[in-house]
């Protein structure tokens, strides 16, 4: 009685303060549930992992490069020239030149965390079971301008004055929430398999996570950045033969358009560097997401291995500006409009929505000891793992954070 009261009291934190597992759209920190090896449909099921996460490089047109490239390349007169743009006053003296300087600046991301994940069944026997996500965490960043001595006090003071003056961030937080209902469907000795499972899913994604702060150009967001989403999704587990399984997952995602304050740049400078902080309506793309997965059982008694890969491509969001009277504006005329006792000046979304599109390939390894194996009238059947989710360059990755990420957790069916 004790531990089954113990589990049904995390479920209700997980009901109660649940974050996101799920949410896949994320690029700076790979964020992807973990495939259920046993799939315990007559039983709740609970998942505790701790993980860290880190990244210091990033992937772009298929080259590696460093975090902030991202989001475009920082051109030091470029931005002098946005900065003149937004009515700030030239940092340079009259007559001054400075040769073209591109700025490249380093970042780092560290994350640790508590994912937790609950899944039971409902009715109908165990075709229909539901799953709740969540996870809190820890992420530090930080930007290194390392800037040549010519032009650093004038970045330093340019950014400053938009509001952009702190290098580094930690913070800590939820996620989305991750709530999904599963349709399954499953039978033994069924297409020359020993175990047949095969479900559908309808979820919902619910923005409780931390937003991206754009003040601080190395914050991530902990989620979607404050959309709501909606994903449908394929799962299936197939026993090959004893002690070997195969499983794959197929799954596709949208967000719904948001209209939030946000960094919108003039000229070509990163997004993240933006002059002008306004508000903008986003419309994200889809995100599509494949991972076919293979597991051997026993390659001692309760040890066992398992490969899984995972391919997830967003597609680019849409950009529009919505700041007052800007979308009855179409554009500059002579004697510029005026809103709100200030000048209308029109920016540009250009690169912001080229550079949203992203894609990653991700091996990982798992090794797992299952002590329901060894003692099959154990009550909650644990099962201990540990991951290691590894960034590639296969198929589809640009834009994204090589993150690395290493998780050791339990689960247990009672």
């Amino acid at each position: 009685m004790f531990v089954r009261n113990f589990f049904i009291y995390v479920f209700l934190f997980c009901t109660v303060f649940s974050s996101f597992a799920m949410v896949y759209d994320n690029r700076f920190i790979f964020l992807r549930e973990r495939q259920l090896l046993y799939l315990n449909d007559k039983k709740h099921s609970v998942i505790l992992d701790g993980f860290v996460a880190t990244a210091s490089e990033a992937v772009r047109n298929d080259e590696t490069s460093s975090i902030p490239a991202l989001f475009g390349v920082f051109d030091f007169n470029h931005y002098v020239q946005a900065f003149v743009k937004a009515g700030h006053q030239n940092p340079l003296m009259p007559g001054e030149t400075i040769p073209t300087t591109f700025i490249k600046p380093t970042a780092k991301m560290q994350a640790q965390g508590v994912a937790l994940s609950f899944y039971t069944p409902l009715f109908f026997q165990n075709w229909l079971s539901m799953g709740i996500n969540s996870f809190f965490m820890r992420v530090n960043t930080f930007h290194d301008f390392r800037l040549d001595p010519s032009v650093d006090d004038y970045v330093r003071h340019m950014l400053h004055d938009v509001g952009l003056s702190r290098d580094q961030a930690t913070r800590y937080g939820f996620g989305d929430i991750d709530w999904c209902l599963r349709f399954g469907y499953e039978r033994t000795h069924y297409f020359k398999f020993r175990s047949f499972n095969i479900g559908a899913r309808v979820g919902a994604l619910v923005p409780t996570g931390k937003k991206r702060d754009i003040s601080i150009p190395s914050s991530i967001p902990f989620g979607g950045n404050g959309h709501w989403g909606m994903y449908g999704a394929l799962d299936g587990l197939f026993e090959v033969r004893e002690d070997l399984k195969v499983g794959f997952l197929f799954r596709m995602s949208k967000r719904f358009p948001l209209t939030d304050r946000q960094r919108l740049p003039l000229q070509n400078e990163p997004g993240i560097f933006g002059v002008i902080a306004g508000n903008a309506r986003v419309n994200p793309g889809f995100t599509f997401v494949f991972s076919p997965m293979i597991a051997f059982e026993n390659l001692r008694p309760g040890l066992g291995a398992s490969l899984s890969y995972t391919m997830t491509k967003h597609l680019e969001d849409k950009w529009s500006d919505a700041r007052s009277g800007a979308c009855a504006i179409p554009h500059l005329l002579d004697g510029d409009p005026v809103v709100e006792n200030k000048k209308y000046i029109p920016v540009n979304l250009e690169q912001i929505e080229k550079l949203s599109s992203w894609g990653s390939d991700y091996f990982t390894l798992q090794v797992f000891y299952n002590f329901g194996t060894l003692e099959k009238d154990m009550q909650a059947e644990p099962i201990i793992s540990f991951k290691w989710d590894i960034p590639v360059s296969l198929f589809v990755t640009d834009n994204i954070f090589k993150t690395h990420k290493i998780s050791l957790g339990i689960e247990c069916a009672f």
